[in-house]
């Protein structure tokens, strides 16, 4: 998935979430993020963004992927 832009990650983002059932979406997030781009869901992890527990920081984990991720993909 190297060099995917941030359409073909939201095409991809809203179809993993729509296979992976028994995750709640903050967790189906985390986990597609982490394969597609490590760099910033280690910046995300453990921080006020990080959605995988809680359903309410869904909104900043977004935003947070949508500012940086053409940044971080150079």
């Amino acid at each position: 998935m190297d060099n995917m832009n941030i359409k073909q990650y939201t095409v991809s983002l809203n179809s993993y979430i729509n296979q992976q059932v028994s995750f709640r979406k903050g967790q189906a997030i985390m986990n597609h993020l982490a394969m597609v781009r490590p760099d910033l869901a280690n910046k995300i992890v453990g921080t006020q963004m990080d959605c995988f527990y809680t359903d309410d920081r869904i909104q900043n984990c977004l935003n947070f992927i949508y500012q940086n991720w053409e940044n971080e993909n150079v």
